[in-house]
């Protein structure tokens, strides 16, 4: 992701004195960067939105989120999605998105931890719509906070001072060690927009846009149509080796390029599916048989050899163990 997406680090040239050719080669650099970028999509329907602090009147004031991880980790950035605003002039726009912030990281039974980062109005983030990635000095901790200092005002001018945040990200390596850990804040707005707007949205996986790879290869979803319900249909993955498998995601199918779509977002996607894992192709001595169910994951770090998948739905998928997965729709 970090090479998608503006990363705070790195200073931006002096231009003020530049040559016409200096800014010629400045100019055919950015293309360049931005032609190996990925394209952005804006999510539609109905769904989290992500975290808003209660409003204040006053300046100035602090809000904050601290994430908890699993356990000690080296962590080497952090990315924070904007929420986003759809203006009536400019169109999306970052809103809420603090002017200052800094970050803090601890372990285990320091509550106090140590700033890793700092932003503000000198570091010329905002305005933006892309996510925000900052990159970190070797760290290692077993939890993050991002501590506003600086809120910014609503959209709609109203006067008031919030905090918003879409998603916070957190990674290892190309690992995002925040997904799905538990979260606490300082506040939370409460009221109509609370069944979308809550602090654990901010570690969903969820951004306001999806991102297409920037690559010349694209590839088309998986998609059955069965003829009768009782046929089964599967999906085998044959990863040629043991590999090492935490996770499993499935990704629901663009089912056409039409502004609105035609179908719902989550067209085809099985409710329930079975997984199952093998060192032998005909998975005659499953190592993972077990019932899936949406927002599961299968047991960190299993060794697999084979990998099958078993859907009860028309289905559109992906999985990734050695062997194969296979998905067969029951139904």
């Amino acid at each position: 992701m970090s090479c998608l997406l503006p990363t705070i680090g790195l200073a931006d040239p002096d231009l003020s004195q530049a040559t016409t050719n200096e800014l010629e080669q400045r100019l055919s650099t950015i293309d360049t960067e931005l032609s190996s970028t990925a394209q952005l999509t804006l999510r539609s329907g109905v769904g989290n939105v992500g975290w808003f602090s209660t409003p204040k009147s006053a300046t100035p004031q602090t809000e904050w989120v601290e994430i908890q991880l699993l356990e000690e980790t080296k962590i080497d950035q952090v990315v924070l999605a904007p929420v986003l605003w759809n203006d009536a002039v400019y169109g999306p726009q970052a809103d809420g998105f603090p002017e200052a912030f800094r970050i803090l990281a601890g372990k285990a039974g320091d509550s106090a931890g140590q700033e890793i980062a700092r932003l503000g109005p000198e570091d010329h983030f905002l305005p933006r719509v892309a996510p925000l990635v900052i990159k970190l000095p070797q760290t290692f901790a077993s939890w993050l906070r991002v501590e506003a200092t600086q809120l910014s005002p609503h959209a709609r001018e109203d006067g008031h001072l919030r905090c918003k945040l879409s998603e916070i990200m957190i990674f290892s390596g190309a690992r995002n060690v925040a997904l799905r850990r538990p979260v606490r804040a300082s506040s939370t707005v409460k009221g109509w927009g609370a069944a979308a707007i809550y602090e654990e949205a901010l570690v969903d996986g969820l951004t306001p846009y999806l991102m297409d790879a920037s690559g010349s290869e694209k590839s088309n979803p998986y998609m059955v149509s069965p003829s009768k319900a009782s046929v089964p249909f599967s999906v085998i993955i044959d990863l040629m080796e043991n590999q090492t498998v935490e996770g499993i995601r499935i990704h629901g199918a663009d089912v056409n390029e039409y502004i609105p779509q035609i179908n719902p977002t989550d067209f085809g996607m099985p409710t329930r599916f079975l997984v199952e894992a093998s060192n032998q192709r005909n998975f005659a001595q499953p190592i993972v048989p077990t019932t899936i169910h949406p927002r599961l994951h299968l047991p960190s770090r299993q060794y697999l050899g084979m990998a099958r998948l078993r859907h009860r739905l028309p289905l559109y998928s992906y999985i990734g163990p050695e062997g194969c997965l296979a998905t067969r729709c029951r139904q």
